[in-house]
């Protein structure tokens, strides 16, 4: 395993390799991705270890929480 591999320790102390699952569809509303919806991002999956691509559609509906500077 290089350095600039992402990876994730388990609860037994074990590096798992973070890695994409190739899918050539969105993760959240399963449209075909095409290099005109393709967003760029990608998102884990719920096996914590893998991610799929997402649309461009579905990356913009995305919210963040947000939190506010307090004085």
């Amino acid at each position: 395993m290089t350095s600039d591999e992402l990876v994730i320790i388990n609860e037994w102390g074990e590096e798992l390799p973070i890695s994409s699952n190739n899918e050539n569809f969105c993760m959240i509303c399963g449209e075909t991705i095409t290099e005109e919806n393709d967003s760029g991002w990608e998102r884990f999956r719920e096996d914590g270890i893998t991610t799929q691509k997402i649309c461009k559609d579905c990356d913009s509906k995305e919210e963040f929480p947000q939190t506010k500077s307090e004085k």
